[in-house]
Order: C-alpha cells, then sequence, then structure tokens
C-alpha cells in the first residue's frame, strides 16, 4: 500500500504534461489501472509507472533532471498516526526569493504546485512564506514553530498569502521582531516570528514590548478591518511606461541632433521622468529625452526619419532577440505602453504622481506631456481636493499601513492595496480645498527653489524639530490646516489630530521622529477609514459594480490546516485542491485570474489553456469580464493577443 502511494504520489504531485481536462482525465483513468496492477506485484505496471513518473518529474524542472518527490506522511508516518496529527514544532530558516522569481528560477510546473499550498491566495508572495504555510499546516493542533524570514513577511502580497492566512485559521502570533539587521555580512533586514496552532493564552512580545495582540502585519492589533478594493478609484492610476529599450533614451545634444536633421522630430521626442526625478529635483525640468510613438502604426512613425531610424538600428535587433514576446513585431513602440494613460493623458494637462519608491508620502501635480518611467506611479486627477486628501496625514498613516517598506524607513507605494482601497472623502467644500491645495503647493515650490532641495529634502527638514525658520513653520502651519480641512471633509472633526513633533514606533529608532498626528489620533482615523472603506464596498456591492452580491466576510477560501484539504493516504478520493472550473462562469474567470497573477506577464490564450483546466465555451465570457472590470489587460487582437494581470502595481 505504501508503495503505491509513493508511486501514485510521486506521478500525480507535479503538474501533468497533458494539462487539459479531457487528457488529464484519460491519463488518470490510466494511472489508476496501472497502480492496481503495481499493487498486484506486476512489474511492468511498476516499471511504467516508474519512467511515467520521472517523465513528469522533469517537466519544466531548470536543470531537466527529475525532481525528487518528497510526501511527509511517508516520509515521518509515526508523525501521523492514528493517535498523533502532526509535528509538535518547526524551527527554521527558510530561503528567501522574491515571489516574482519562483516561475523563473523552479519552473511553472512548480509555481503551479504553490499555487495550491497557498489556497490560491492572491499576492506575490516570497518564497519562505510557503515554507511557514506548509510548516503550520503539518504542526499538530497544539504546535508550534518559530522561523526567521524576510521581513516582507508583513507586508501586502506576502503577507496575504501567509500569516494573514495563519491567523484567519487560528494561528497565534505570540512573539516577533518585526525588523531586526541581519548580523552578517549581507545587507538584509529579517522577521523573527513565533507562532501558537492553538489560542494563545500568554502575554504577547513585539519588539521586546509586551503588547494585546499581534497581527500580519507584525504590529499591535488594535482590530482594524483590512480594507478591500473598490471601484471608486479603479482605472484612475497606473504604473509608468515601460520603454524596453536603450535607444529611446536621448540626452540633450542627442535630441537636439535628431531635431537639428528633421526639425518635425521635436512632435515625438519628449522628457522622460522616473522616481528620483520627482524626489530629488527642485524643479522638474528633464535631463533625459525619450522617442515616444505611442500607439500609432509603422507608417506613421517612418514619417519621422532620423527618429525612426535610431530605433531601427539601436532598438530592433534587441526587441528581436526577445523571441516570443508581444512587441517584437513594433520595436517602435514602447514595451507597455499602459492603455490607461494613453486613454487619459490626452483629456488632461496635469496629474498626480508618486514615486513607487519614497521616504515620505509626497504627490507632486505633474505634466502629461511627458514620458514617466515604471518608478513612477500616476494618478489621473488634477483637483485639489483630490490632492490634498491624498497629500494629507491621514493618507500618510494608511499608505504606510498598508504598504510595503524597503530597508528600513523608505516604503513602496503599491496602489492596488493603498489607493485602490482609499475612501475619497466626498464632502468638503471644494472652494476651501483649492486655495488651501495652491498655498501649499507654492509654499513647497519655493522652498524647494529657495533652499535647493527635492521633496525629500524637504519633507526631511519638514520633520526635523530643530528647524524652526519661518518658512517651514508656515509650511507646517498650511499641513496642519490641510489635514483639518480633510477630516472636516469627512465629518469628523470630534477628533483631535494634535500635530506635534512625535517619535512614531513603526519607524527606525535613528530617524523615527516626525511631524505628525499622535498615535490615539493615527489608530482613531485608522478606525475609521477601514470602517468607511467597508460601507463603500457594501454599496458598492449594492449598486452590482462587484457582480454577485456577496459580503465581505462571505468570500472567505479554505483554511492551511484545515484536514479536509489533503488526505495523505486518500488513494481512492480525487485532489482536494483540484480547480473546480466546470460548468461554473465564475470560477472559470477565477482560475484565469489567479493564473495570471501568479506569472505577472504576457501570455496568449493558449498558454493560460495550457494551465488552466476550463472548457472552451468558458473562455469568452470569462475573459471578457476580465477585461471589462479592469482586473486583466490585453495587447494586441485576435492570434496576436496577449493577457497579463492589470499591472496597475
Amino acid at each position: 500500500m505504501i508503495g503505491t502511494a509513493s508511486m501514485r504520489s510521486s506521478a500525480i504531485h507535479p503538474i501533468l504534461e497533458e494539462t487539459r481536462a479531457t487528457e488529464r482525465a484519460d491519463r488518470l483513468q490510466t494511472l489508476e489501472v496501472l497502480a492496481d496492477a503495481a499493487a498486484n506485484g506486476t512489474e511492468a505496471a511498476i516499471d511504467r509507472l516508474r519512467r511515467d513518473a520521472m517523465t513528469d518529474l522533469r517537466i519544466d524542472a531548470p536543470d531537466g533532471l527529475a525532481r525528487e518527490p518528497f510526501h511527509w506522511p511517508l516520509e515521518f508516518p509515526e508523525v501521523f498516526g492514528d493517535d498523533r496529527d502532526g509535528f509538535d514544532a518547526f524551527i527554521g530558516n527558510p530561503p528567501f526569493s522574491g515571489g516574482k522569481l519562483i516561475g523563473r528560477r523552479f519552473g511553472l510546473s512548480y509555481q503551479e504546485y504553490l499555487n495550491y499550498v497557498r489556497h490560491n491566495a492572491v499576492g506575490a508572495a516570497d518564497y519562505c512564506v510557503y515554507f511557514m504555510l506548509r510548516s503550520f499546516y503539518l504542526l499538530r493542533s497544539t504546535g508550534g514553530l518559530g522561523m526567521i524570514a524576510t521581513k516582507s513577511i508583513s507586508e501586502t502580497g506576502s503577507r496575504a498569502v501567509g500569516l494573514d492566512q495563519i491567523i484567519a485559521c487560528g494561528g497565534t502570533i505570540y512573539r516577533a521582531f518585526s525588523e531586526i539587521p541581519w548580523p552578517g555580512n549581507a545587507a538584509v533586514v529579517v522577521s523573527v516570528v513565533w507562532i501558537s496552532k492553538q489560542p494563545w493564552r500568554g502575554t504577547a512580545i513585539l519588539d521586546s514590548t509586551t503588547v494585546r495582540l499581534i497581527n500580519g502585519a507584525l504590529e499591535e492589533d488594535f482590530e482594524l478591518k483590512r480594507p478591500v478594493k473598490l471601484k471608486e478609484l479603479k482605472g484612475l492610476f497606473s504604473e509608468g511606461q515601460n520603454i524596453m529599450g536603450r535607444g529611446f533614451e536621448l540626452t540633450q545634444a542627442e535630441r537636439d541632433e535628431i531635431i537639428s536633421r528633421d526639425p518635425k522630430c521635436r512632435e515625438v521626442i519628449v522628457p522622460l521622468y522616473n522616481g528620483q526625478d520627482l524626489n530629488s529635483s527642485p524643479v522638474l525640468e528633464p535631463s533625459r529625452w525619450v522617442i515616444y510613438f505611442r500607439d500609432w502604426p509603422e507608417d506613421r512613425a517612418r514619417k519621422y526619419g532620423p527618429a525612426f531610424d535610431r530605433l531601427a538600428e539601436l532598438v530592433r535587433p534587441y526587441r528581436e532577440s526577445l523571441t516570443g514576446q508581444i512587441h517584437q513585431d513594433c520595436f517602435w513602440k514602447f514595451w507597455d505602453l499602459r492603455p490607461s494613460i494613453l486613454s487619459e493623458f490626452p483629456k488632461r494637462e496635469s496629474v498626480l504622481a508618486i514615486a513607487s519608491v519614497t521616504k515620505h508620502v509626497c504627490f507632486a501635480r505633474v505634466s502629461t506631456d511627458a514620458v514617466y518611467n515604471t518608478q513612477v506611479k500616476l494618478i489621473f486627477l488634477d483637483g485639489w481636493r483630490e490632492f490634498c486628501a491624498l497629500q494629507s496625514s491621514l493618507h500618510d498613516v494608511w499608505a504606510r499601513w498598508l504598504s510595503g517598506k524597503l530597508g528600513t524607513s523608505t516604503l513602496r507605494y503599491f496602489t492596488s492595496a493603498i489607493l485602490e482601497t482609499w475612501p475619497m472623502p466626498r464632502a468638503g467644500v471644494r472652494d476651501r480645498f483649492e486655495p488651501l491645495g495652491s498655498r501649499y503647493v507654492s509654499t513647497r515650490q519655493q522652498l524647494m527653489r529657495e533652499r535647493s532641495a527635492g521633496l525629500t529634502e524637504i519633507y526631511n527638514q519638514f520633520h526635523n524639530p530643530e528647524d524652526r525658520s519661518d518658512d517651514l513653520e508656515m509650511f507646517r502651519k498650511l499641513h496642519k490646516e490641510m489635514d483639518i480641512a480633510v477630516l472636516d471633509a469627512y465629518g469628523w472633526d470630534d477628533i483631535d489630530l494634535g500635530h506635534s513633533f512625535r517619535e512614531v514606533d513603526y519607524l527606525p529608532e535613528n530617524d523615527r521622529v516626525r511631524f505628525t498626528i499622535s498615535n490615539n489620533a493615527r489608530i482613531e482615523v485608522l478606525r475609521r477609514l477601514s470602517e468607511l472603506n467597508h460601507q463603500r464596498f457594501e454599496e458598492e456591492v449594492e449598486n452590482g459594480l462587484h457582480g454577485k452580491k456577496v459580503r465581505v466576510d462571505a468570500r472567505a477560501r479554505p483554511c492551511v490546516g484545515e484536514k479536509s484539504t489533503q488526505k495523505s493516504f486518500d488513494l481512492e478520493g480525487t485532489s482536494a485542491h483540484a480547480p473546480e472550473s466546470e460548468g461554473n462562469p465564475n470560477r472559470a474567470t477565477e482560475a484565469i485570474r489567479t493564473f495570471l497573477e501568479a506569472r505577472r506577464t504576457w501570455l496568449s490564450k493558449s498558454d493560460i489553456l495550457a494551465y488552466v483546466d476550463i472548457p472552451d465555451g468558458q473562455w469568452n465570457a470569462a475573459i471578457n469580464e476580465l477585461l471589462a472590470s479592469g482586473t486583466v489587460e490585453r495587447q494586441g487582437e485576435r492570434r496576436g493577443a496577449r493577457y497579463r494581470i492589470s499591472e496597475s502595481d
């Protein structure tokens, strides 16, 4: 029996080579016959199973060698017997690797298997998260684990896939160090967590401080509701454009030379900015230029001879080396044009922008007569009410609550996590925001010019309690007035924000003084914003904006520790994790979305259907629904169409 189970496990666990439903069903039926024959001692059947298993274990393996299967109950039968239900404890320091690199390093088949480990939870989780999930599942009901992990386990995708799922399934983080610099030579910041599989009745300790509870962000848990994505700002933001080809970029001298040969080329050469430009330049003036043919066809682009010829010489060879990619036959276009930028920029003179990686949450109004690369987040709003709301301390604490941190004080501004969940204030008198926002920006620009400082340096000085110069004090006063105006717009004038210079415990000890609101105000603001987020979501559901009318708490996924999700010796049953998309359009839509979320690259219909098991008749309805909702992007038409998860982040 154990031998048969081992052979079946090694053959079934990898993603089978023929992944379409009918082919897989035929293989499983053949496998059952072979397994029965092998159990009866038929050598030919045993040999066939071994050969098939080795073939499947080599699928997509980076080194071309067969993977070595590992089945916990077979390796440790004494741990999973009738009188036990798992290990007492796990202690470990699992390997770290960015979630988007896993498929590249270990193969797409292995990455597909990890979707089962994560229960198809959405998010680009670090590799160490999967070790934590499996360890938690393999614990007995009274067990516990302690692990060193990358500090990103408490941030965005890794948190959603890992710690949030573990907590939802009854796990308790009873001790943690949220950030510890690695003691060795590597410039790495790690987190250390202790988790109990049963409710913890002792003291919870976070960073050597006693707290009431610890949440998945490795912060003291004030039982705030996790926000959900709203529709109100959906489609109103985008990451900057991915150019992909150094030949597009020009120095001032190169720009002048091309224009001298054909003055008409001035129409297709525009300023190019990145996140560092936004944060470090006192005045946003171009130091680099870029050839930008938008989504033009080749015959139109060729009319700008010198510019087109440069791309043909420098970009086309590189693009043609990237076989199978979406833009290999239209080298004169950016790699990722961002359709929303093409449609939104012509409608307005300016938009709001923020660097993707930034020390301070600071927005700027930028011209639409320029190109911004992928290190910039663009928000297609230009009103003063929206600027004041996003630049306020209220949005700052919201962003820091939901963002991923890089290093110890720098954050990554994820628009899907921060902006798509943000409940923009609807009330308030617009005229009050217009003079406030205008004065705030003009004062900030004057400070930047007079001090020859960019946004980062100006806000460093803004938060420096030793700099009490009149111009900075005026700037702080304006920021306080803006915060109060935003608070009033929400109707929350009962909150005392308590602006002052304060040490904030979510920043490193050597750089945690900020001119900001009090901690009590911060918690109350977050509580009300999260409540408002859920209220807005319910309104959207009632208005049919989220399809089927379901409440947030009804959208639960299986717990990682539920025994029903995986039976170690169930030789007759089917996989409890197998996607059940057949006959159900909603499941087909979810299956495609989950697959694209895990890959985040352009894929054809055939690429997707090779791994996603849905009937052919459900493809059009499912993909059209995802395109209509903005969840998925498409480039190209008909047989040349490629799809990927929306890259607003």
